[in-house]
């Protein structure tokens, strides 16, 4: 499954959720968060997971929800 999102967030929160997803989620393939020169806090996200189930499982991991709940406007 591939996924994109744009998404408004502080740099540090984005590099440790996508960093631990990859890290600790098997069905995460990858995630490249894509900065924009002319808006430092918005990002593009190219998600890619090994199927629909492992990105909602992904929803579900405490690293997620943290990031979701920091600073996260989508």
């Amino acid at each position: 499954m591939v996924r994109i999102a744009n998404i408004e967030i502080n740099a540090t929160y984005l590099k440790e959720e996508s960093s631990m997803s990859v890290k600790l989620e098997t069905g995460v393939i990858s995630i490249f968060p894509m900065f924009q020169k002319e808006h430092p806090t918005t990002f593009r996200l190219l998600e890619i997971y090994a199927s629909k189930e492992a990105y909602q499982s992904h929803l579900k991991t405490p690293h997620f929800l943290h990031y979701k709940k920091a600073n996260c406007t989508w």
